[in-house]
C-alpha cells in the first residue's frame, strides 16, 4: 500500500472494457480518523483506476455523487499502464472490493443555498438533490446546520437535526462564521477541477465542535406547525384541531396573561412569532370576505344587491353597460347557433329516413336466406333421427346380451366373496380363543403368585395418576444462583454494542454496528420483542448467544437466568404456559415450561441486578394472545406492575410478581401449521424481521472488555426509556410523513391503517434513544419497519395504491429496510390475488 491513508472517492465513469472504471478523489483519511485535503503533488489528476470488481462491488452499490472509502491503492507500473487498454491519466489502482460505505457521521455535505423558510421549513434549492443524511447551509459568509431534508412529490421541507457534540437546543440550528473554520481541516473543500455537484464538507460534528468550541450561536429555527404544538403543550387556548377564530383570540390573551404571571419565557422570538401568526389570521380580510360571499349569494344578499340597483341606478352604470351590450353579443350568437341546429336537425333526419329503408330492405332478404335454410335443415334432422332410432335399437340388444351375462358372473363373485369372509371370521374366532385363554393362564398365575400384593400396589398408583392424585413433593424448594458480573461500570453505550458485534462475528448470524444497536435497544425498551423470519434466519441462535454473552445461559440444568421454552401446538391458555391451581389437591401445579419458578426465582433477592431472559421458539405454533393473556397487560408501562392472579386460596401466594428486569423473545415462522399473529398483539410488540442484513457496518467503536454478566441498570442506562423533564416530544418527520399516508382517509386508496396513539409512543421513546447510535435516517428506518408496517393487511387495488404511496415516500426519505419489506409485501400480494399483509 501506498501510505496509511484512506481515499474518500465517488464515481467518475464505468469502461466499456470489461469489470473496471475511473473514480476521483475528494479528500483523505489518515491514520488517526482526520479528514485531510488531497496532497496534489500525490495526486496529480485526482483520479484511481479500479482494475476489477467495479460493477458489482461500486456500480451498483453505490449512487452517483455519493462519496464512499477506499482503503487501499496502489502506484501504477507505468509498463503496465501504457499497455493498458484504459486511456486515463490517474497515477494509482486499486480494486472493488476494497469500497466499503462511508461512516453516515464523517464528511457532512455543505451545500451553497438560501436559508430555508423559517415558518415552513420549505427549502428553495434546485441545483441538485438535496443530501438524504445530515448537511450544512452555506449562506452570506456563515455556516448553518445540520438540518435534515424530508422529500415530497414537489419539494423539500428542512428540520433542525439533533446534534449532541454542539450541545444544540431543540429546534435550534448552529450559526458559524466561515471565516472562522475556512482555514481549518474540519471544513474541506473540493477542487475545481473535480467534477463533484458539492463544493465543501465539515469533516463531522465532534471536529466542528472541537474547532469552533461549544460557545457557537444558535438559531431558533422552530416552524409555524411546531411553534403552535411549542405553546399548546402548556394547554393554551383551545384544544381543537383548528383553532377558530374565538379561540385563537383566547389563545393570544392566554399567551400574554401566562407570559406576565406563571411563566417568564426566555424565549421571546418564538412568543413573538406565535403572536404576529395570530394576528395576521386574525387581520386576514379573507376572513370578511368568505362570510359576504356566502350572505351575497343567499336570497337575502339577492333581494339586498336588486333593491340597490332599482334605488341608486346610477351607481352601476357602468358595469350595466357592459353587460347590456354583452348581452346583445350572447343573443346574437345563440341565433347563429339555432340557425345551424335547425340545419343538422334537418340533415339528420333525412340521414333517419335513409337508415329505415335499407334496414327494410335487409329484414327482407335475411327472411328469404331464413325460410330457405329452415326447411333444409329440417329434411337433415328427420333423416339424422331415423339413423340414430336405427343405430339405438341395436346397440339395445346388444346391452340387453350383455346385462344377462353380468348378473350370471355377479351371482358367482358373490359366492366366492361369502366364502372368504367366513375363512376370515374363523381365522379371527381362532386368534380371539387362543387370547382369551392366555389372559385366563396369566390371571391364575397372579393370583397364586407371592408378588400379587406389590402388583395392587402398582396398579393403584397408576389409577391415582390417572384421576389427578399428586405423589411428587408438595412443597418444591426453589432456589436462586445470581450470574457472576462484570467488575467495572460501563461508561459508553458504544463500546457495550461493538462488544456484541464481535462476539456474534465468531460464529452464526454476524450483525452490523446498526443492528446490534437496533437488538438492544428494542430489547431493553419492549416487554417482548417478535424475531420473524424464514428458517434458518438465525431467530433462535440470535436469543441463545446474546444470552450466553451476557453470561446468562449457565452450563447446568438450573436456568436462573435464561429460560428456553420450546412452544407446542395446542396450548390454549395459561395453565399450560405457567400452571395452575388444582382446587381437588389443594395446591399449585406448575406447567412443565419451568417458567412458574423462573418467575418465582425472579422475586428472590439478588435477582433484580440482572436481565432475566425468556425465548419463546416457535411462539406461534399456539395463539401467543391465549396462553400469554395473563402477560397482556404487562406490555404497556402502566401495567408493568401488575402481579399475575394464580388463584390460591393463600393469600399470601395468590399473587405472583413479575419483576421489572425480565424479557420475553418470541421466534416465529409463517406457514400453514402457524398461527397469525393477532392485530391486538401486533399493536404491542416490535418485529424484527432477520431475513433483511446489512452487508457492513457504518458506524463501529472500541470494545468494551466483559468478563461477566452485564448488570440490568447498566443496560437500562444506555439502551432503555431516556428520562427527560420535558415528556412532549415531536414524532421524526420521516415517520410523522409515513404516518400521514398509513392514516389517510382518501377513499381512491383503500382503507387506511391505524397508527395508534401506544405505537407513535413507542416509536419516539425508540428514536430518542436510536439517534445516540445511528443518524436519524437509520433509526426511522428501523422505528417505522418494526412497529409500523406489521400493522399492514388489506386487499383491492386501491389498498395496493396506498402501499405503492408508502412506498414511493420511503425511498425519497432513504428508509431501505421499509422499502425492501413493502417491495416483498406488493410481489407476495400480487401472488395472492390482491390480498396485502406483512405476514
Amino acid at each position: 500500500m501506498t501510505s496509511n491513508l484512506r481515499l474518500v472517492v465517488t464515481k467518475k465513469f464505468r469502461q466499456r472494457a470489461g469489470d473496471t472504471g475511473i473514480l476521483q478523489i475528494l479528500c483523505c483519511i489518515d491514520e488517526l480518523d482526520n479528514v485531510i485535503p488531497a496532497d496534489p503533488n500525490q495526486f496529480p489528476s485526482g483520479l484511481i483506476w479500479i482494475s476489477k470488481g467495479y460493477d458489482n462491488n461500486i456500480e451498483h452499490e453505490f449512487s452517483d455523487d455519493e462519496p464512499f472509502l477506499l482503503d487501499f491503492f496502489e502506484k501504477i507500473d507505468r509498463e503496465i499502464y501504457e499497455t493498458s487498454s484504459h486511456s486515463n491519466t490517474a497515477e494509482h489502482w486499486s480494486l472493488g472490493k476494497h469500497a466499503k460505505k462511508l461512516d453516515s457521521e464523517k464528511l457532512l455535505p455543505v451545500i451553497k443555498s438560501e436559508l430555508p423558510d423559517k415558518s415552513t421549513g420549505l427549502l428553495k434549492y434546485v441545483r441538485h438533490s438535496v443530501p438524504s443524511k445530515q448537511f450544512y447551509i452555506e449562506n452570506d459568509s456563515f455556516i448553518y446546520g445540520p438540518f435534515t431534508a424530508t422529500p415530497t412529490d414537489e419539494e423539500v421541507y428542512l428540520t433542525p437535526s439533533q446534534c449532541l457534540p454542539l450541545a444544540l437546543n431543540t429546534n435550534f440550528v448552529a450559526k458559524i462564521s466561515l471565516e472562522a473554520i475556512s482555514k481549518t481541516n474540519t471544513y474541506i473543500t473540493i477542487q475545481d477541477k473535480i467534477d463533484f455537484p458539492l463544493e465543501a464538507f465539515i469533516s463531522s460534528n465532534k471536529d466542528l465542535a472541537t474547532t469552533v468550541g461549544k460557545n457557537i450561536e444558535q438559531v431558533d429555527y422552530i416552524n409555524d406547525s411546531q411553534l403552535i404544538t411549542y405553546f399548546s403543550k402548556y394547554e393554551f387556548g383551545s384544544s381543537t384541531a383548528k383553532l377558530s377564530r374565538k379561540s385563537a383570540e383566547q389563545l393570544k390573551q392566554a399567551i400574554s396573561q401566562e407570559a406576565k404571571k406563571k411563566f417568564k419565557l426566555n424565549d421571546n422570538e418564538r412568543l413573538n412569532r406565535i403572536t404576529a401568526l395570530l394576528k395576521d389570521y386574525l387581520e386576514s380580510e379573507d376572513i370578511g370576505k368568505d362570510i359576504i360571499d356566502s350572505w351575497l349569494s343567499a336570497s337575502e344578499g339577492k333581494a339586498f344587491l336588486t333593491k340597490l340597483i332599482n334605488e341608486s341606478p346610477e351607481k352601476f352604470e357602468s358595469q350595466t353597460s357592459a353587460l347590456k351590450t354583452q348581452k346583445n353579443q350572447f343573443e346574437d350568437e345563440i341565433s347563429s347557433l339555432k340557425i345551424e341546429k335547425a340545419e343538422l336537425e334537418k340533415d339528420i333526419t333525412q340521414t333517419r329516413n335513409r337508415v329505415e329503408q335499407e334496414k327494410d330492405r335487409a329484414k327482407q332478404e335475411i327472411e328469404k336466406i331464413h325460410q330457405q335454410t329452415q326447411e333444409q335443415l329440417e329434411i337433415e334432422r328427420k333423416k339424422k333421427m331415423a339413423d340414430l332410432e336405427q343405430e339405438i335399437s341395436d346397440k339395445e340388444d346388444v346391452l340387453q346380451t350383455l346385462k344377462i351375462q353380468i348378473d350370471s358372473q355377479s351371482k358367482k363373485l358373490k359366492d366366492i366373496s361369502k366364502i372368504n369372509e367366513l375363512d376370515k371370521e374363523k381365522d379371527y374366532l381362532e386368534r380371539r380363543k387362543n387370547e382369551l385363554q392366555a389372559a385366563v393362564n396369566e390371571q391364575e398365575k397372579l393370583l397364586k403368585s407371592p408378588d400379587i400384593a406389590r402388583e395392587v400396589v402398582k396398579q393403584d398408583t397408576i389409577l391415582g395418576l390417572l384421576q389427578g392424585r399428586d405423589f411428587s413433593r408438595q412443597n418444591e424448594n426453589i432456589t436462586y444462583t445470581p450470574p457472576i458480573f462484570h467488575d467495572k461500570s460501563i461508561d459508553k453505550g458504544e463500546s457495550l454494542i461493538q462488544y456484541f458485534v464481535e462476539r456474534f462475528d465468531d460464529g452464526g448470524r454476524s450483525f452490523s454496528f446498526e443492528e446490534m444497536a437496533n437488538l438492544l435497544v428494542t430489547i431493553q425498551q419492549s416487554f417482548m420483542v417478535v424475531l420473524k423470519g424464514l428458517p434458518g434466519a438465525g431467530k433462535t441462535s440470535t436469543a441463545i448467544r446474546l444470552a450466553q454473552a451476557l453470561y446468562l445461559d449457565r452450563d447446568s440444568s438450573t436456568f436462573d437466568n435464561f429460560l428456553n421454552i420450546p412452544v407446542s401446538r395446542g396450548w390454549v391458555s395459561g395453565r399450560d404456559f405457567v400452571g395452575f391451581y388444582n382446587a381437588l389437591k389443594g395446591n399449585y401445579q406448575p406447567a412443565k415450561t419451568g417458567l412458574f419458578q423462573f418467575l418465582t426465582q425472579g422475586n428472590m433477592q439478588g435477582a433484580e441486578h440482572a436481565l432475566r431472559l425468556v425465548l419463546l421458539d416457535e411462539a406461534n405454533l399456539s395463539p401467543i394472545e391465549h396462553y400469554m393473556s395473563d402477560f397482556l397487560g404487562l406490555f404497556d408501562n402502566e401495567g408493568r406492575g401488575r402481579p399475575i392472579d394464580t388463584g390460591n386460596t393463600n393469600t399470601q401466594k395468590r399473587f405472583l410478581n413479575v419483576p421489572q428486569n425480565l424479557r420475553f423473545i418470541a421466534t416465529i415462522n409463517n406457514d400453514a401449521t402457524t398461527e397469525m399473529l393477532s392485530p391486538r398483539l401486533c399493536d404491542r410488540v416490535p418485529i424484527i424481521s432477520m431475513d433483511l442484513q446489512d452487508n457492513q457496518s457504518i458506524r463501529s467503536a472500541t470494545a468494551s472488555e466483559i468478563n461477566g454478566s452485564v448488570q440490568y441498570d447498566q443496560l437500562d442506562k444506555h439502551f432503555g426509556k431516556k428520562l427527560s423533564d420535558d415528556n412532549y416530544e415531536d414524532t421524526p418527520a420521516k415517520i410523522q410523513q409515513l404516518i400521514n399516508i398509513f392514516e389517510d382517509t382518501n377513499r381512491e386508496l383503500g382503507q387506511n391503517i391505524r397508527v395508534s396513539k401506544r405505537k407513535v409512543n413507542a416509536m419516539q421513546s425508540y428514536s430518542k434513544r436510536a439517534n445516540e447510535y445511528m443518524d436519524e435516517t437509520a433509526a426511522a428506518d428501523f422505528a417505522v419497519s418494526q412497529y409500523m408496517l406489521p400493522s399492514i393487511t388489506g386487499f383491492g387495488p386501491d389498498f395496493k395504491k396506498r402501499i405503492e404511496k408508502i412506498l414511493e415516500q420511503s425511498k425519497r426519505s432513504g428508509l431501505n429496510r421499509t422499502t425492501d419489506i413493502l417491495n416483498t409485501i406488493l410481489v407476495t400480494g400480487d401472488a395472492h390475488v390482491g390480498s396485502f399483509s406483512y405476514f
